[in-house]
């Protein structure tokens, strides 16, 4: 599959990843699940943003990567690089079953996870919107 052009598209698809971890956070206690549909739901808003800009995405996981990329855009950027290194271990690390060295995801943890995932998608949100 080729990634879309079209920033409206990552959004979309970011949306959907905010709205399963809201499920997950409120009805179920799968809290690695909904810590890493927050980081793709943030990967795609920053990936989207850095489109809707006019510049080419890398092909990373890494939010820390992705945000440094969108100050070059908007300096307020700088104020998320913390919040994306935290949810950037939620890629690798709850994507496959448990290493030795593996700690669960906390609910704490993962209410945090959202609770990020929304200030991004605000953030980038109003930079498009304005």
């Amino acid at each position: 599959m080729t990634d879309s052009k079209y920033y409206q598209d990552w959004f979309k698809k970011a949306e959907q990843d905010l709205r399963a971890a809201d499920i997950l956070l409120r009805f179920e206690d799968i809290y690695d699940t909904v810590a890493f549909h927050c980081q793709q739901a943030v990967e795609k808003y920053l990936k989207g943003y850095l489109i809707f800009c006019g510049s080419s995405i890398k092909k990373t996981h890494d939010l820390t990567v992705l945000c440094n990329m969108c100050t070059n855009y908007n300096e307020g950027f700088k104020d998320f690089f913390d919040d994306c290194k935290f949810l950037t271990v939620f890629y690798n690390e709850i994507k496959y079953p448990p290493a030795e060295t593996y700690e669960e995801v906390t609910k704490e943890e993962a209410q945090k996870a959202f609770e990020i995932a929304q200030k991004i998608r605000g953030f980038v949100l109003e930079q498009i919107n304005s």
